[in-house]
């Protein structure tokens, strides 16, 4: 499902585009939940805090924060949303490059841009969820991508994902993760840890050093595994 924002201070606009969103998405049997906002700050806010959207769609000129300096905020603290932004001048577009927005729509051409850039977000998507582990518990659903994921170990009934951003748990089996984890990238090192082969700085004898400074040994059973794994995948087949 598509998570979307509307960030507009034009509020019926924002609404418009929503009520377009929708009527675009369900011709293309995508499921979608699009949410507006009329206020950038309180935006931002739920974002850092929850992860709440996947996509957001930014009117550039907003009195109290403009779309630009919003998708700076954005990137300031590592959030990947993807960006769309939305303009009646065409000049201010070229300063989206440096947020790395997706794309740009002229409002007086929405009509006829909105259903490609979609498109587009939708195609996009499809590998975007090739490499991405989902945790569904009863009460929480999360997105991890695979290349932030730095390793990962059992703790009790858990498991628990060591990230670039942090750490997440999720109530399970470290088998049943690994069997999720469909990348190459990621080889079992011990009974208790899964390793992406992304963060492995060097092995020496049977200590795997990773890129957050920290190392763990591997198993004897394993280590052959882990230096063969690691040798295939930095050695030019990926």
């Amino acid at each position: 499902m598509f998570r979307i924002a509307v960030v507009d201070d034009n509020l019926e606009y924002a609404q418009f585009v929503k009520k377009k969103i929708h009527e675009i998405l369900y011709r293309e049997k995508v499921v979608c939940d699009v949410e507006v906002f009329d206020k950038p700050m309180a935006f931002l806010c739920e974002v850092l805090e929850e992860d709440a959207f996947d996509v957001c769609f930014l009117d550039i000129e907003m009195p109290s924060m403009n779309g630009l300096e919003l998708g700076r905020q954005l990137r300031k603290f590592g959030n990947r949303i993807i960006i769309v932004y939305l303009t009646v001048h065409e000049e201010f577009v070229r300063t989206g490059y440096e947020v790395k927005a997706l794309d740009y729509i002229c409002k007086k051409d929405i009509k006829r841009d909105l259903p490609v850039v979609l498109r587009r977000l939708s195609e996009e998507s499809v590998d975007d969820r090739k490499n991405v582990y989902l945790i569904t518990e009863r009460l929480r659903t999360e997105r991890v991508l695979y290349e932030e994921i730095i390793y990962v170990f059992r703790r009790g009934q858990n498991v628990v994902f060591a990230l670039t951003r942090g750490e997440v748990m999720e109530r399970n089996a470290l088998q049943r993760v690994m069997y999720k984890l469909k990348g190459r990238e990621f080889v079992q090192i011990e009974r208790g840890y899964i390793v992406n082969l992304n963060h492995i700085v060097r092995i020496k004898a049977r200590e795997v050093y990773l890129t957050n400074g920290l190392s763990f040994r591997a198993s004897k059973e394993r280590i052959d595994e882990v230096r063969e794994r690691m040798q295939e995948y930095w050695g030019g087949s990926r």
